[in-house]
Formats: structure tokens, C-alpha cells, sequence
């Protein structure tokens, strides 16, 4: 079974997302902000097959938690989509450039996101 970390602070939108996953037979852990998100990654980052992560987040925005990860890890092992409000050309451009999979905006319809979530995976061995 795939494991995934989804970190977000918006409740319905991480819950929509989490329970459509888990229907789906993906294993979801959630973070309901940045802090336990990166703590939970640091923890389990060698067993997880895709971090998905908000960022538009108080405090450590999603940037910042990419950053620490590959700091402390010093490997991209896991892929990292990235989840955000907003469509600017300068934070898809920076996301990409620091090596996320994927820049996926929220108001995206939510099956337009699962099934890229779910191509994406299923196409990793």
C-alpha cells in the first residue's frame, strides 16, 4: 500500500482530499499544520512513497518545509507535490525549479487532482 503525507491547515480541504485518497487504498497520514507536518516527515520519510504539502501556510510555508527535508535528508527519495491557492507563474516556476513533481492549484477540480495524485503513483515502482 502507497503511503502518503498531505499537510495543509485548511480542515475541509485536507479531509476531502485524505478521505478520497483512503478510498482509493492509499494510506494517509495528515498534518493539520506545518510544524507537525515536517515533524511527521522527518519521522517517516524513508517509508513514505509521496508528501503532499500546502504552500500557503503560517509560519513554515511549504517552501520551507521542502527545503528542510532535502537539507536533512540530503536525497530527493520521496516526491514532493506541492498544493497552493495560487496560480502565479513565479511560485509554480520556484516550486519546480526546487524539484517538486508537481504544482497543483487548489481550485482545481478535486478528481483533476486525484487523478494526478493517483497517476503519479501508480506509475512509480
Amino acid at each position: 500500500m502507497k503511503k502518503i503525507l498531505l499537510i495543509d491547515d485548511n480542515k475541509d480541504f485536507r479531509s476531502e482530499i485524505c478521505q478520497s485518497l483512503i478510498k482509493m487504498n492509499f494510506h494517509v497520514t495528515e498534518a493539520a499544520n506545518s510544524f507537525v507536518g515536517l515533524q511527521l516527515a522527518k519521522e517517516h520519510y524513508s517509508n513514505l512513497n509521496l508528501i503532499i504539502c500546502d504552500i500557503d501556510m503560517p509560519k513554515l510555508d511549504g517552501y520551507i518545509i521542502f527545503n528542510e527535508l532535502r537539507k536533512t535528508f540530503k536525497i530527493t527519495q520521496v516526491p514532493f507535490i506541492f498544493l497552493t491557492s495560487s496560480g502565479k507563474y513565479e511560485s509554480h516556476k520556484k516550486a519546480i525549479e526546487m524539484g517538486a513533481k508537481y504544482y497543483l492549484i487548489k481550485s482545481l477540480d478535486l478528481y483533476k487532482i486525484l487523478h494526478i495524485i493517483c497517476t503519479y503513483l501508480i506509475t512509480q515502482n
